[in-house]
């Protein structure tokens, strides 16, 4: 463990006036580390490692800065200062590693040259650490190491002035950049003992270059949250419009009630429902779900919104309207992506159904007599894969008091913390157990069994929509 010892104020002191500059740029290097990896931390979905790999050389680098100086070795006990030679001998070998990355993050045309270099670095490092281990030496390969770094510091000078960009963010990179070279090679061959430079000269060019990156990554991360905000707000809009595809009123009259539940998974989605009214006692329902989530399905769920406002005319003929469907789906080219639907038609005054659907989960009818919950199903392909595809309807008496539920298939497939799906059993036993409760009440508790399924804070799976219709 390490401990912290009583300060001798006058060897602090004396510490600090050998180099105060080292360890004045240790510790705002630590800062800049410190609010580089916090940035990081709390930036993820902008998926940029920049300033991870900012961050790692700023802290490698100030760490060596301290330990050099001697402040680190004087506070920490009982530590042997042999170590702390050791470590800043490791971190020397270690140091050029990220900012090679984080040039190749900000470069991306450099990239192919910079995997070179890199594993080159990488393997150098371990040799080095390695070296240093076994003749138990630091820096037992500090004049080959200087040596890489005046042709590394050579080779970037060069390719920065033979670089053709002209942008603003490169012109200032490429501008400290070669200031920086300029001082690691004066550094570097006064470490050669080649020539004599007073002070560390290395330290003005990496304030420099550091300056100029944090820059180029402030300036970049607030465009990108620019970027991110203008697509939140686009989203917002999106899902806007898709509220608004959506009846804004159910068919609820004297002799039918609906209840209608709708959960995306993400901010737009590709479940869609919307009825045909022929007048108020005969209604066609349509529920469908597009392949895929997010905005293409958003798409062409509109695109289904088209197409079944289209079907009035036979809305009383199941099969007639996913037929119209299709044709329309197959003309708008879906690129791959396709609909499942289901339609039920009730003709109110013969208590007469009739029912369709395309690759789609059955209807479940819970009939108001004591009998178990039915399952009608009457498939054919689902909308958009085939213009030749073919649909047929199967058409059954009902009673009043009798309750049918149209839904997706995310309400089957959402999935338990076991990954067990919750499935069609549970799903006509959540339907069986809301018989006592009004519609609505039915409708929600259906939805909530659902999410609650899905362990808390997993998320979920696709989409949940329920249509809930009782006669």
């Amino acid at each position: 463990m390490t401990h912290l010892i009583p300060i001798d104020r006058d060897a602090l002191r004396i510490l600090l006036r050998e180099d105060v500059l080292g360890v004045v740029f240790g510790i705002l290097l630590l800062g800049v580390a410190f609010s580089s990896l916090a940035f990081y931390r709390f930036n993820r979905k902008a998926q940029d490692p920049s300033a991870l790999f900012f961050g790692c050389f700023a802290g490698g680098y100030g760490v060596r800065l301290l330990v050099t100086s001697g402040i680190l070795p004087f506070l920490a006990d009982p530590i042997p200062r042999d170590i702390w030679i050791f470590a800043s001998s490791f971190i020397t070998y270690l140091i050029p590693i990220p900012i090679v990355l984080f040039v190749g993050t900000t470069m991306p045309s450099w990239r192919r040259a910079l995997r070179y270099i890199l594993w080159f670095q990488i393997a150098f490092a371990v040799i080095g650490i390695s070296f240093d281990i076994a003749r138990r030496t630091p820096f037992s390969l500090g004049a080959v190491n200087n040596m890489f770094v005046l042709m590394l510091a050579t080779a970037f000078a060069i390719a920065v002035i033979r670089n053709k960009d002209r942008s603003l963010e490169l012109r200032v990179l490429n501008a400290s950049g070669v200031f920086l070279c300029l001082t690691a090679f004066l550094a570097n061959l006064g470490s050669l003992g080649m020539i004599r430079i007073p002070g560390n000269v290395e330290l003005l060019g990496l304030l420099v270059f550091l300056s100029a990156l944090g820059w180029l990554v402030m300036r970049r991360a607030v465009h990108r949250q620019q970027k991110l905000a203008t697509i939140e707000k686009e989203l917002d809009i999106a899902r806007k419009i898709q509220a608004s595809i959506l009846p804004a009123k159910l068919p609820n009259t004297a002799d039918i009630r609906v209840a209608a539940r709708y959960l995306p998974m993400a901010e737009v989605a590709g479940d869609f429902y919307d009825f045909l009214i022929v007048d108020e006692r005969h209604i066609g329902i349509l529920i469908a779900d597009v392949s895929g989530h997010g905005v293409p399905a958003a798409l062409i769920a509109s695109s289904v919104k088209i197409a079944i406002s289209t079907q009035i005319d036979h809305a009383g003929d199941p099969a007639a309207v996913l037929t119209g469907m299709n044709r329309i789906l197959r003309s708008m080219k879906t690129r791959g992506q396709f609909v499942t639907a289901a339609y039920l038609y009730l003709d109110l005054p013969n208590k007469r159904l009739r029912y369709s659907s395309a690759g789609h989960p059955p209807l479940l009818r819970m009939p108001s007599a004591p009998h178990p919950v039915q399952t009608i199903s009457q498939n054919g392909l689902a909308l958009g894969l085939s213009a030749a595809a073919k649909y047929t309807f199967v058409e059954l008496d009902f009673e009043a008091g009798d309750r049918f539920l149209l839904y997706t298939d995310g309400l089957l497939e959402t999935h338990s913390g076991g990954g067990e799906m919750f499935g069609e059993r549970r799903l006509i036993e959540t339907f069986e157990s809301g018989k006592s409760q009004p519609i609505e009440e039915a409708a929600e508790s259906l939805i909530v069994t659902v999410k609650r399924w899905r362990p808390g804070g997993a998320g979920q799976e696709d989409d949940l929509s329920a249509v809930l219709i009782e006669v």
